[in-house]
């Protein structure tokens, strides 16, 4: 990831869960998970090190997510 990079990762064939990545710094990276909750849209935005963020990435994609188009980081 090159600084303020970004990109999101769904199941396939799946709009939410989502996981929007943001590099922010050269070791920080804003992870913003969008879900539903019922009819709602919920979202949360969690500040990882380079290294939990790598880590959570690899599991997401070892589960069957795929990368797809980002949403709002807001």
């Amino acid at each position: 990831m090159t600084a303020s990079s970004s990109f999101a990762l769904a199941p396939t064939g799946q709009t939410f869960p989502r996981f929007a990545f943001l590099r922010i710094t050269e070791d920080i990276v804003n992870v913003t998970h969008h879900w539903m909750d019922g009819n709602i849209l919920r979202k949360r935005t969690d500040s990882l090190q380079q290294e939990t963020a790598a880590q959570l990435i690899y599991t997401l994609t070892d589960q069957g997510f795929t990368y797809t188009e980002n949403l709002s980081q807001g």
